[in-house]
């Protein structure tokens, strides 16, 4: 499959679902990240993704395409002063994928992440990790983890660990 990013990049990719606490914290600790670290949260909503990085050390990145959950976002990472930095923006906007432009365009690329949290679910047409998949698969640094929450990458990419969370969830490890 092939995608033609335009400049706008392709819109809302989910609606918006709350995470749990205690399952974030078992998606770093998939991740297994080192402190210092960066970890993009692809579609962050109200940041709740991104609230352990202290916990663990880690710098933090959020993508929200909602005004209102971006802001949200930015000032739960503020009260708790977490080194996160929430971008009100599409995160599938060519300007944000290196090998779209043929090169960074700007300080903030998917490319500088050291491992990713999704929670994206379906869309009209394609689901949102049909559109994200891809795009990662090229952008990454191999050995880059990827953690899903609940939807299954294409098939075509195999999950690493798949983690039942008491038939509730399931978490879909993978890597570049």
């Amino acid at each position: 499959m092939t995608l033609n990013l335009d400049e706008d990049g392709k819109g809302n990719l989910a609606f918006f679902v709350a995470s749990d606490q205690e399952i974030a914290i078992r998606m770093y600790k998939l991740l297994d990240l080192k402190p210092g670290q960066t970890v993009y949260d692809l579609g962050c909503g109200h940041g709740d993704l991104l609230l352990p990085v202290k916990t663990f050390g880690l710098n933090g990145v959020g993508f929200e395409i909602d005004y209102i959950r971006a802001h949200i976002a930015e000032e739960r990472m503020r009260a708790n002063n977490l080194p996160v930095r929430i971008i009100n923006d599409d995160f599938t906007k060519k300007k944000y994928w290196n090998h779209l432009t043929g090169g960074p365009i700007g300080e903030l690329q998917i490319a500088n992440a050291h491992g990713v949290l999704l929670y994206l679910t379906d869309s009209q047409t394609l689901s949102g990790v049909e559109i994200t998949a891809p795009l990662l698969k090229k952008e990454l640094t191999p050995g880059t983890r990827i953690v899903s929450q609940s939807f299954r990458f294409p098939d075509w990419w195999e999950c690493v660990e798949c983690v039942d969370i008491e038939g509730l969830k399931t978490l879909f490890l993978y890597e570049v």
